[in-house]
């Protein structure tokens, strides 16, 4: 085995992780999955994520579950609690406050004025981030955004080869990793003969940059594929998954006179700002649990950029 069969079954895991978080992840359902033995799953999961999969499964519930806290006022507490997999409430409520330094009660009364200033991290830690783009810039540019481009659309499954970006990211903020991805993923189509004319662009997102740290911000670099087409054909990196379409708001990026990716790249930070901080919570629609797109209809030629940000909704 090498390790193109280890990356392609921990990314399956990651997968299942993300999908059925209500679920009992123990170990040894988990290593099932992966088709290894507990003790090696253990070792080969912490190898290539970095993390135990005890902590990586936890750490992705407690993250879950603000997004719930914050975007989802139809749930109640319990009701979060039960679907980011707590067996009762005062169970999440415990490992909440410990992960965060708040109650999920007073996380929920006050998260969204955290964001784009001061947040709550692990251990209760209120940090800045200095990575972020400039706030005070970020400010005009929200601002000029108009709420009659935001429209609803329903998006179909998405049948894609992707590379997982496993080295974290910072919204807003260039990065020259994620594109290597995006390229790495291009190649193998053009290896195996697959038209990129009829290939979408697409980066799926998971987390929320206002409350996971930078460098665990997980990012697929993505080209939709055939239906029909299941096999990586080998390659080391490259990997193959269905992201369920459905409802989203979605808003159009268009930029003329561009001179480098990193204008796009800032100029979508203040959009996902927009649409997370002002749309969601005066629109009658609920943030749905589904990854972020990012859909590239043109690469940077002739100085003309067009992309949508895509955020998972349902009807309120």
């Amino acid at each position: 085995m090498n390790r193109r069969d280890y990356v392609s079954r921990i990314n399956k895991v990651m997968n299942y992780i993300e999908n059925h978080l209500e679920e009992n992840l123990s170990l040894a359902s988990l290593s099932r999955i992966a088709a290894f033995s507990p003790f090696h799953f253990h070792r080969i999961f912490k190898a290539i994520v970095g993390e135990n999969v005890n902590e990586y499964v936890k750490r992705i519930r407690m993250e879950k579950s603000t997004q719930y806290l914050v975007n989802r006022s139809d749930l109640s507490i319990t009701e979060i609690a039960s679907a980011c997999g707590f067996t009762s409430l005062s169970t999440f409520s415990r490992a909440f406050s410990e992960h965060f330094g708040v109650s999920a009660r007073d996380y929920r009364k006050n998260g969204q004025h955290r964001k784009n200033s001061q947040f709550c991290r692990k251990n209760g830690q209120e940090v800045l981030d200095t990575q972020r783009y400039s706030e005070d810039v970020s400010a005009v540019d929200v601002q000029q955004i108009n709420v009659a481009q935001v429209r609803i659309e329903r998006l179909p499954d998405l049948h894609v080869a992707y590379v997982r970006h496993r080295y974290g990211f910072s919204k807003g903020i260039y990065s020259k990793e994620i594109v290597e991805s995006f390229n790495k993923t291009q190649a193998w189509l053009r290896q195996n003969n697959l038209d990129l004319r009829r290939s979408m662009e697409v980066g799926i997102t998971y987390d929320n940059h206002d409350i996971t740290e930078s460098e665990n911000c997980r990012y697929d670099a993505a080209y939709t594929i055939p239906a029909g087409l299941t096999d990586n054909f080998g390659h080391e990196e490259v990997d193959i998954q269905d992201v369920p379409g459905g409802l989203y708001a979605v808003y159009t990026i268009r930029l003329t006179d561009v001179s480098s990716e990193e204008e796009v790249i800032v100029q979508l930070g203040h959009v996902v700002d927009y649409m997370y901080g002002r749309w969601l919570p005066d629109s009658d629609c609920l943030l749905a649990n589904r990854p972020c797109l990012e859909i590239y209809h043109t690469e940077l030629q002739g100085a003309v950029v067009i992309l949508d940000f895509c955020l998972p909704i349902e009807k309120g």
